[in-house]
């Protein structure tokens, strides 16, 4: 991910992407990392109703690691329930259908390498011979 959107992304989800090192995957992606880490802190904030501050920290989902592996994302961190579980299996089912690049509509190209690409990166990246 570039560093813009990595900082942005940090910025706006400290509580889980505080330990975080680095994401790697490309931009493509980052609207659906964005709405993953809002679902998860709200989850996390409605389940903390009613504890104290140790207790709220006890349950505090953090992302140990973001990346893209066989073409789809894959989201791993500590202090997941079922509900964060399905919400993160969620976000990999639609990056595999998301162009790793620009975000919109994609179908997999293999070519070495796994890759989820729209019709445009696709072309792009053959003419640039990037993959």
């Amino acid at each position: 991910m570039s560093p813009e959107k990595e900082k942005k992304l940090v910025d706006k989800h400290p509580e889980i992407l505080k330990n975080l090192k680095y994401i790697d995957c490309s931009d493509g992606w980052y609207d659906i990392l964005d709405v993953l880490c809002s679902n998860i802190q709200q989850h996390v904030k409605y389940i903390s109703v009613g504890l104290d501050t140790e207790e709220q920290e006890s349950v505090q989902f953090t992302a140990e690691q973001i990346k893209e592996k066989f073409g789809g994302l894959r989201f791993y961190g500590y202090n997941s329930d079922n509900e964060i579980q399905a919400m993160i299996s969620m976000a990999e089912s639609l990056s595999v259908r998301t162009c790793e690049y620009c975000g919109d509509k994609a179908t997999s190209v293999t070519k070495g390498w796994i890759k989820n690409l729209c019709d445009n990166c696709n072309i792009k990246g053959r003419e640039n011979n990037v993959y």
